[in-house]
């Protein structure tokens, strides 16, 4: 059953998205404005890393709300980020074959550089971002899984204390 209203479009302007540079490698920007043009072509400017702003066309971007990954072939030094061992990854491709099998060289300084293999689904190329809920916060979860610290943390008592009940005076169902 329809209300008649139309829902509003969630706006498009701030959106984090990837370009087709000259260099034949996507880079990532922010759009910062919708235009239509007289033949009616819809246009993006979206500004760059680097400071730029560029126009182009939906078919040319990469995001949500446009093209996806999964329809793209990566050219080698593609920057893209994937998951290892439960930790975003950042990388450049080396090879992407035919079978949408990607190979990864990954670039995070606190993890030795090896090269893996990803499915074309599994690459990003836009990092993650942490909710803001999270972003001040750095837990290291694996010291609270510690079962030594966790033991120090806890006081364990010799004895269950069972408070007196005010009431009667003296615990309930026991006589004197």
């Amino acid at each position: 059953m329809s209300s008649g209203k139309r829902l509003a479009k969630r706006s498009i302007l701030g959106t984090r998205v990837c370009v087709l540079a000259q260099d034949g490698l996507y880079h990532s920007g922010i759009i910062q404005a919708a235009k239509t043009k007289s033949n009616g072509q819809e246009y993006y400017s979206v500004r760059l890393g680097n400071r730029r702003m560029l126009e182009y066309r939906n078919k040319d971007i990469v995001g949500p709300g446009f093209r996806s990954v999964s329809s793209l072939h990566l050219q080698e030094g593609q920057k893209v980020f994937i998951t290892l061992a439960g930790r975003e990854i950042s990388g450049y491709v080396i090879r992407h074959d035919a079978n949408d099998e990607v190979t990864v060289r990954t670039q995070n300084g606190d993890v030795t550089p090896q090269t893996v293999n990803r499915r074309l689904q599994e690459v990003r190329l836009l990092e993650s971002r942490k909710s803001a809920r999270l972003m001040d916060i750095d837990t290291d979860y694996s010291k609270m899984a510690d079962p030594v610290l966790a033991e120090k943390r806890r006081a364990i008592s010799s004895c269950i204390d069972v408070p007196s009940n005010p009431r009667y005076g003296i615990r309930a169902g026991f006589s004197t």
